[in-house]
């Protein structure tokens, strides 16, 4: 794919939700999701030769199902705690494991696109 083919290639409509910290009428506070917004993206799932989870050392160790390619959004580029960031598609949960900033060519570093990597039945805290 090149900058070109996105526009065919990005069908999929996709929700990046974060968790947020919220407070009821008697002060309780619990972790919620709210929506980020709402991308246009090139969703596809990754093939593995082997099971979709793997067991090392016993724990459970999560495993990239899926892939997406968005346009590059400043917002995403710095992202260090991925567990606070989810994706909804088709009325599925996804976790978000990495995101690299990617050039036109889907290669190398740059500021065109961006590749999400995405666990499929991620844990999810609850919805919102």
């Amino acid at each position: 794919m090149n900058c070109c083919d996105f526009p065919k290639l990005a069908r999929d409509r996709i929700t990046i939700r974060s968790q947020t910290l919220v407070t009821d009428v008697y002060g309780g506070q619990a972790l919620t999701w709210a929506d980020v917004g709402t991308y246009w993206a090139w969703l596809k799932p990754v093939s593995f030769s082997t099971q979709s989870e793997k067991f090392l050392q016993d724990q459970n160790q999560a495993v990239v199902t899926h892939k997406a390619v968005i346009r590059y959004n400043s917002d995403f580029k710095d992202i260090k705690d991925f567990s606070a960031y989810s994706i909804t598609f088709d009325s599925r949960t996804y976790g978000i494991m990495s995101i690299k900033n990617l050039d036109k060519t889907l290669k190398n570093y740059g500021r065109e696109f961006q590749e999400i990597l995405m666990e499929d039945n991620a844990p999810e805290l609850q919805d919102s």
